[in-house]
């Protein structure tokens, strides 16, 4: 499971992240040279104590795409919830989430 959560404001993407996943603890996925392969591992294995696990990955369709938008197929597959947190994200980018078969949410600043 897919899901890009897009916005400047950090306690808005805060406030979709813990409704994305739930009960499910969600643990941070640091950009390095290797997260490619970690995510398609971590997408393809089965968690720790079975059932699903979330994973939040920030800032990696922002620059640099290329490399990722070939993983969000398998990432949407997976039993496991992917959280992509993006402070902008191009057209190009929520089509390619939406045309794998994820879900984009837009982080708006709340009314006071």
């Amino acid at each position: 499971m897919l899901i890009a959560i897009v916005g400047k404001k950090y306690e808005a993407r805060e406030k979709l992240r813990k409704e994305a996943a739930g009960s499910l603890p969600v643990a941070l996925c640091e950009r390095s040279d290797t997260l490619s392969s970690e995510l398609l591992e971590k997408a393809a294995g089965a968690s720790l104590f079975g059932g699903e696990s979330a994973y939040l990955v920030r800032g990696i369709l922002e620059e640099g795409a290329e490399e990722f938008l070939s993983l969000l197929p398998e990432l949407v597959r997976s039993p496991h919830l992917f959280i992509l947190e993006e402070e902008g994200l191009l057209k190009a980018g929520k089509d390619a989430v939406i045309e794998a078969g994820g879900k984009v949410l837009e982080a708006k600043k709340e009314a006071a």
